[in-house]
């Protein structure tokens, strides 16, 4: 069941006492959406083995949240903290896998080996409610960097307009906008792509 801010403070300040049962509560409660956001943003930089990837990057997150914890404060939005340290992760990660594909670059040069560069394919009310799971993945990972994110977070996060805002660091109207420019974007993909209408409403 959700729980209130304040139920939730309240859970906060029983792991600070020690209480680490009360961890997993937290856990439980925002495991789903942050490996969805850290999947669809490894997904979105074609990362190999990104469920995997995925997996390990969100366990990072939660360790991350863990230790970092008294310097959550009370009354603030916890999910925009923990998902701002998931996109500092992510950014990590990032950094990261480019290091490691300049050392593989690096041997394959000395070695002079012969390598076929393989070409990889981007994996498409009022508001945008749900586009069906992979659907929502293809469509966002294809949208450019400026709407990725905010989509990432809103959508797949699940994170409110401000508490988006926060961990992007930009006005709620900015993000607002872009929300709006990334439904428009998905809307005339789709109307390219001509997808399955049954699914749950996408419009």
């Amino acid at each position: 069941m959700l729980e209130s801010p304040e139920q939730e403070d309240e859970t906060i300040r029983r792991v600070l006492s020690g209480d680490k049962e009360a961890f997993r509560v937290l856990v439980l409660r925002y495991s789903s959406r942050i490996l969805a956001f850290c999947r669809s943003r490894l997904e979105a930089s074609g990362v190999r083995d990104a469920d995997d990837e995925a997996k390990d990057l969100a366990q990072e997150v939660f360790i991350r949240a863990y230790i970092s914890l008294h310097r959550f404060r009370p009354g603030k939005s916890f999910a925009a903290w923990l998902f701002a340290i998931a996109a500092n992760r992510v950014k990590s990660k990032f950094r990261f896998f480019a290091r490691q594909r300049k050392l593989e670059e690096s041997a394959i040069n000395a070695a002079q080996v012969s390598l076929e560069k393989a070409t990889g394919s981007d994996s498409g009310t009022s508001e945008l409610l749900r586009i069906q799971g992979e659907a929502l993945l293809r469509g966002i990972a294809m949208l450019p960097k400026d709407l990725r994110l905010p989509m990432e977070l809103y959508y797949i996060g699940e994170l409110s307009v401000a508490e988006t805002a926060k961990v992007l660091k930009l006005g709620q109207e900015a993000v607002k906008t872009r929300l709006f420019r990334g439904r428009k974007a998905l809307k005339d993909l789709a109307e390219k792509q001509k997808p399955d209408r049954g699914t749950r409403g996408i419009w």
